[in-house]
């Protein structure tokens, strides 16, 4: 497994190491920065684009995430000189000294592991703003997508550096950009060959089903961007890979939603709503209750305030990490979602769960008796009433009715339709939705 650091110019090369116990390795050839499968841009394609000259003989990419921060790829800086920073640049072979700033300090960040290459991000701080312009421009840092389903599979992103465009292949010096796809979704997946060594939570596998795409030596650190509601996105930070432009290999970048409070906690990025909360899980209750449950998520600099659960037109607000909504619609499938709030706003939607609101809960073996059916179904008990009890023609694998009980056969859903006859005659009809678990459901 390959860092995508090069040599400037020449043919040294900076590797990094093997991912130990999951990645293939392979011979390092001579670099030379450029994008595999791209084209040429000129930088006001990519303002927030940075280049990093590090020592005598080595390269990486960055973004520009606030005046006076760019973000970056650990194995560009860990035990290396600081950092030279050239911004606003298209062709670097037209650099001048007007366009470099000076580097305050570096921080790694403190789970990095150069073996492994998790946690492989670096901030830089700048010793004098940026002033913004056409070449020179902060990426946002993604916020507002659910990182539970963010970003999906078939995503497109657009990846910019001087990276190499294939092992052996010729120096140029003007900016490329390239488009890849995410190959595994954050729910996921086998990225290309890697095997067990790539982790879904912390990094994104990306380039075309295909290979000929990608990322290379000399673009560690850039940027990977997607589009969000039509705003460019700094999704991820190019990491590494094995070879360039191999079908088998895509390109694998760290996920910057992962790190965004270890990020805040070092750059004054502005507040903003919180990110959707994650972790959302849900079960259904008696009478048409939904219990849902979330984890807290990035509050994005301002401190959450709370939540509101929906289901369908129903909702409940709480400050806990926990809701009940109650009267939700019996027998149909709904929706629920869960949104955070800070003073700034509220947060996208997380990724709704459909689920069916049912009357009563019970298990598998039970014999549900034709009066608590009649309680589940809303009617109010009275003396003298007669009921008649029929399984919905959907239900028949799931329950039977058995004299004047339920009996449940199997986990599903029991839809059972009741005819409650009053003693004054007059009828009442309903039916009662009845979630059936296995025994060892909770």
């Amino acid at each position: 497994m390959k860092s995508r650091i090069t040599g400037i110019w020449t043919t040294s090369i900076l590797c990094g190491a093997l991912l130990v116990g999951a990645f293939p390795a392979s011979a390092h050839p001579t670099l030379h920065p450029r994008v595999v499968g791209g084209a040429p841009v000129p930088i006001t394609s990519a303002p927030w684009q940075v280049a990093l000259f590090i020592g005598n003989n080595s390269f990486c990419g960055g973004s520009l995430i606030a005046s006076t921060w760019v973000l970056t790829a650990a194995h560009c800086l860990a035990g290396a000189p600081s950092p030279r920073v050239f911004i606003g640049e298209s062709n670097l072979s037209q650099r001048s000294e007007t366009d470099e700033y000076p580097v305050i300090r570096t921080i790694i960040h403190p789970s990095y592991d150069s073996r492994r290459y998790t946690a492989d991000l670096a901030l830089i701080e700048l010793g004098r703003p940026i002033t913004p312009g056409a070449a020179i421009g902060v990426i946002p840092l993604p916020t507002s997508p659910d990182p539970a389903s963010w970003p999906a599979v078939g995503t497109p992103a657009k990846v910019t550096g001087w990276g190499a465009t294939s092992f052996g292949g010729g120096a140029v010096t003007d900016l490329r950009e390239a488009t890849v796809q995410v190959l595994v979704g954050p729910t996921g997946g086998t990225c290309g060959d890697y095997g067990t060594g790539y982790d879904v939570r912390a990094t994104i596998c990306a380039g075309v089903p295909q290979g000929g795409i990608d990322t290379c030596q000399g673009d560690s650190g850039g940027p990977f961007v997607i589009d969000v509601a039509g705003v460019p996105t700094l999704a991820g930070v190019t990491s590494i890979g094995n070879d360039c432009g191999q079908a088998t290999f895509p390109g694998i970048y760290t996920r910057v939603t992962t790190y965004l409070d270890w990020i805040r906690s070092a750059v004054p990025v502005p507040a903003a709503a919180p990110s959707p909360p994650a972790g959302v899980g849900v079960s259904t209750e008696s009478l048409g209750r939904v219990a849902v449950r979330w984890t807290t998520p990035t509050a994005n600099g301002s401190p959450i305030t709370g939540y509101t659960a929906t289901a369908g037109e129903r909702s409940c607000a709480t400050t806990d990490v926990t809701c009940v909504i109650d009267g939700v619609p019996t027998g149909v499938p709904v929706s629920v979602t869960v949104t955070a709030n800070n003073a700034v706003g509220t947060s996208a939607v997380s990724s709704p769960i459909e689920v069916v609101p049912v009357d009563g809960v019970t298990s598998v073996g039970t014999r549900v008796s034709d009066t608590r059916l009649e309680t589940w179904a809303g009617i109010p008990r009275r003396s003298g009433d007669r009921i008649a009890l029929r399984v919905a023609p959907e239900s028949r694998r799931i329950c039977e009715v058995s004299g004047d009980r339920v009996r449940m056969r199997a986990p599903g859903l029991c839809a059972v339709r009741l005819v409650v006859t009053r003693a004054d005659g007059s009828r009442l009809r309903a039916t009662t939705y009845v979630d059936v678990r296995s025994a060892k459901s909770p």
